[in-house]
């Protein structure tokens, strides 16, 4: 048993090298950093206020700004008025955001649709279980690590 969880942790970590490459290639071809890239992955799912996307990245809120206005500049997001409080502001993908990041996450979300395809309703849900457990195993650590990362001033 030792040995399959030793080749379960090398997969793990050979997966997770691959995805990190995969982010790194497609954040060059955008020309953003990897940063910008998990924001505009954040808002691929909807509008979202400076302070949501704060809160879910971790980023402080001048980080936040910063990003927002670097992502702007590239022309990948806006800002946009709530109409019912045209005092909150929400942020935004661009047309031109929404069909990059779709040119480049279609044909995997396509691929790692056909991939699962191919289990069975017992092994699909063993691996939502371990990948909901490993996630959160990651955030448990990252709260214990991250309030002793040094503070920039």
């Amino acid at each position: 048993m030792d040995e399959l969880i030793e080749a379960v942790r090398t997969a793990l970590r050979d997966s997770q090298r691959a995805a990190d490459s995969l982010a790194d290639a497609i954040a060059d071809r955008f020309g953003i950093n990897r940063t910008d890239l998990r924001h505009l992955e954040l808002l691929c799912a909807g509008p979202l206020s400076a302070g949501q996307l704060s809160s879910r990245s971790g980023l402080s809120r001048a980080a936040m700004t910063a990003l927002i206005d670097r992502l702007e500049r590239k022309g990948f997001v806006r800002r946009a008025r709530d109409l019912s409080d045209r005092r909150r502001i929400f942020v935004e993908l661009t047309d031109r955001a929404r069909a990059a990041v779709w040119e480049m996450y279609t044909p995997l979300a396509d691929d790692g649709r056909a991939l699962l395809a191919g289990y069975t309703n017992e092994q699909l849900t063993v691996l939502r279980d371990f990948l909901t457990a490993d996630r959160a195993l990651s955030e448990r650590h990252h709260e214990r690590i991250r309030p002793e990362c040094p503070q920039a001033s």
